[in-house]
C-alpha cells in the first residue's frame, strides 16, 4: 500500500515536471513571460488545498530536476520568485523591454502606481541595477514617512564599548621590534608599543593602553574584552546623507584616520531625494553641539564604508562620559521616522 502512494506520487510530480517542461520548450515565450508562466503553474498548485506536497520539498525538488535540464536560472529562490511575479503582475502588463533581474529587484515594491513609475524610469532612462536599488529604497522611504500610519520601530540591540582597548597584531607581516609587542588599531592599522615585558603579553588577550605624559604603558584585561574592541573616539567632518559621515577617528598612540561611516542597522533616503534631505538637516542639528563623538565600528561594507554605532551626548565633550552614557544616533533616526531598519 505504502509503496502505491509513493508511485502515486512519483508520477503526480512526472506530469508537473513535463508541464512545467513543455513550458520551459515553448518557442514563442520570452525568458520573462516564461518565468511568469511557470510561477502560474506553481502557484495554482500550491493554491490547491486538495493536493498535498507542493511546499518546499517540492519547490526543491523542481529546481534540481530543472537545473539539471536547462542549466541555470532554476534556483529554489529564482522559483520562488516566478510564483511571486505571478501573483504580483498581470501577464499583458509585462513589458518586454525589462529584464528578469529587472522584475526580481521590483518585486519589493508593494506599492502598483509606485513600482509602474518605477518600470517607465528603467525603460525611459535604462537605470543601471544600483540605480535601480536606489530609487526603490527611496521610494519605501518616502511611502513610509507619508503613509499617516504611526511607525513603532524596533529597537536596535547594541553594545557599548571600551575605550582604547586593543588585541594584539600577532599576525602582522613586519614580526616586532625586539621589547615591543604590536598592537591592532583598527583600519588596518598596527603599533609597536615597547614594553618591559614583552613574554607577558600573550596570544589571546586584550589590553588597554594608559596615556603618560609622553609614552603610554599597555594593562592586561586577559581574554574577556572582546566585546570592547574597536571603540574610538572621533569627531564628524562632515555629513554625507542621513546613514553616513565622514569622520576623524583617534585610533590611539598619537594616530588618526579619517572614514567614511556607515550607521548600522538602518536606511535613510538618498541625499538628493526630499526625504533624505530631511534626514540629513536632522543628523547636522543632532550632532550640533556634539564636538566629540564616540564609535563602535564593525567591518567595512562593500563600498568600504565602516559600519558604526555613532554615541553622542549634546554639549559633553569627554568621550569616557559619551562612551558610558551617549545617546544612539541610529535609533534616532529610526524613533524620528528619518529611517527604516535595514
Amino acid at each position: 500500500m505504502i509503496s502505491e502512494i509513493h508511485n502515486d506520487e512519483n508520477d503526480q510530480y512526472s506530469r508537473h515536471l513535463s508541464a512545467i517542461s513543455g513550458i520551459c520548450e515553448s518557442s514563442r515565450l520570452s525568458l520573462v513571460r516564461m518565468y511568469w508562466q511557470i510561477g502560474m503553474y506553481i502557484s495554482k498548485l500550491s493554491d490547491n488545498r486538495k493536493e498535498n506536497g507542493y511546499g518546499s520539498a517540492f519547490i526543491t525538488r523542481l529546481s534540481g530536476d530543472l537545473s539539471s535540464r536547462y542549466g541555470r536560472g532554476f534556483s529554489v529562490t529564482n522559483i520562488k520568485n516566478m510564483r511571486l511575479f505571478f501573483r504580483t503582475y498581470e501577464f499583458e502588463s509585462i513589458e518586454d523591454p525589462l529584464e528578469w533581474s529587472h522584475y526580481v529587484l521590483l518585486l519589493s515594491v508593494k506599492d502598483p502606481s509606485a513600482r509602474r513609475e518605477i518600470e517607465n524610469r528603467i525603460i525611459s532612462e535604462s537605470l543601471s541595477h544600483h540605480d535601480i536599488r536606489k530609487t526603490i529604497k527611496n521610494k519605501q522611504i518616502a511611502g513610509l514617512l507619508a503613509s499617516g500610519i504611526e511607525y513603532s520601530p524596533v529597537p536596535l540591540s547594541f553594545t557599548r564599548g571600551q575605550l582604547y582597548v586593543y588585541s594584539l597584531a600577532h599576525n602582522s607581516a613586519v614580526p616586532s621590534s625586539s621589547g615591543t609587542v604590536a598592537i591592532d588599531c583598527g583600519f588596518n592599522i598596527h603599533r609597536d608599543i615597547r614594553v618591559p615585558y614583552p613574554e607577558r603579553f600573550s596570544d589571546g588577550i586584550y589590553v588597554q593602553s594608559i596615556k603618560n605624559r609622553r609614552s603610554f604603558s599597555l594593562k592586561s584585561l586577559g581574554s574577556s574584552s572582546a566585546s570592547g574592541l574597536y571603540t574610538y573616539r572621533a569627531s564628524v567632518e562632515r555629513v554625507i546623507d542621513g546613514d553616513t559621515v565622514l569622520a576623524s577617528i583617534d585610533c590611539g598612540f598619537y594616530t588618526r584616520v579619517r572614514k567614511k561611516l556607515r550607521l548600522r542597522g538602518i536606511d535613510c533616503a538618498e541625499a538628493d531625494t526630499a526625504s533624505g534631505q530631511r534626514a540629513l538637516k536632522f543628523v547636522n542639528r543632532t550632532l550640533n553641539s556634539s564636538p566629540v563623538v564616540v564609535l563602535k565600528v564593525y567591518k567595512p561594507d562593500k563600498y568600504e564604508r565602516y559600519i558604526t554605532d555613532l554615541f553622542y551626548l549634546p554639549g559633553e565633550s569627554d568621550p569616557e562620559r559619551i562612551c558610558r552614557e551617549g545617546i544612539l544616533l541610529n535609533q534616532v533616526l529610526l524613533d524620528s521616522g528619518h529611517a527604516i531598519k535595514y
